[in-house]
Formats: structure tokens, C-alpha cells, sequence
């Protein structure tokens, strides 16, 4: 369309005028019954319905091509609808996928923790004695290697 938005479109105005142009013509023919006021409404009304076929025409043509774009809008909004639900099927489900993947690591780690628990009761049995926590343990073995060898290398 040429008018802007909220405009007056330039044919309308014509077949306003025209259509206006023509009732007027018509109360004179029927007051004056002469033959050139006849022939003069006779004109208007032919001209305001020739330009009102080109006004319909251009109407449908516009209302066409709003049609055929509301219609690929709406295609559009759909395929981005469809699109976010992927994605936040997938999101779920990937959220699903890492909770359940951590309840079984946990689930493994305890069973480690069980296994080793028994392991460490079954070598403190067969030992004899009590296993102290791992990292002191190894400091103090380290310490005594230490001076161990300080005391073959001073000898």
C-alpha cells in the first residue's frame, strides 16, 4: 500500500467524491427533469462504480497477501514453538539422564565404600591389629624411613 498507517488512501477519497458527486446529481436530475443532469449522475455513478471495482480489487489483493503472511507468520511461530519444546524435552531429559547417572555413580561408590570397609576388616582380622587412617599412617611410615636412612648414612 502507498497510504501510511492511519492515512487517507487517495482513492477512497475519489470514490467519496465521486459517490457524493453522483446522490447529488441524482436529487438534481430528479428536481430540474433535464436530460443533462441525467446524463451528468449517469457518469458519476458509472465512474464511482468503476473505480470502486479497482478499490475491491486492490482490497482483495491486500487482504490476500496479509492472509499468505499472517498464514507463514503463523508457520513460522509454530516451527519456533516446536523447536523450544525440543529444547526443553531435551533439557529434561538430559537432566534426567545426569540425575539418574549420579544416583548410580553414588550407588557405586558406596558399594566401593562396603567393599573396602570389609576388605580393611577382614586385613585387620588376618593382621591382628587395627589399621589407622591412611595418611597419617604413611606420614609416620615416611618419617621412620627417613630416619632410618639418616641413621645408615651416618653410620
Amino acid at each position: 500500500m502507498t497510504e501510511e498507517q492511519g492515512g487517507v488512501d487517495r482513492g477512497q477519497v475519489m470514490l467519496v467524491v465521486l459517490i457524493a458527486l453522483a446522490f447529488i446529481a441524482s436529487i438534481v436530475m430528479l428536481f430540474t427533469d433535464s436530460d443533462g443532469a441525467l446524463k451528468i449522475a449517469l457518469l458519476a455513478a458509472l465512474w464511482a462504480a468503476i473505480i470502486g471495482f479497482f478499490l475491491v480489487f486492490r482490497y482483495r489483493r491486500d487482504a490476500e497477501a496479509a492472509r499468505r503472511e499472517l498464514a507463514h507468520s503463523t508457520e513460522l511461530h509454530d516451527a519456533e514453538v516446536a523447536r523450544a519444546e525440543a529444547e526443553r524435552a531435551a533439557r529434561m531429559e538430559a537432566r534426567e539422564l545426569r540425575e539418574a547417572q549420579h544416583t548410580r555413580d553414588t550407588e557405586v561408590l558406596e558399594d566401593i565404600k562396603r567393599e573396602l570397609a570389609g576388605i580393611r576388616a577382614q586385613l585387620e582380622n588376618l593382621a591382628g591389629r587395627e589399621f589407622e587412617y591412611e595418611p597419617a599412617a604413611l606420614r609416620a611410615e615416611a618419617r621412620r624411613i627417613r630416619e632410618l636412612e639418616s641413621v645408615t648414612l651416618d653410620e
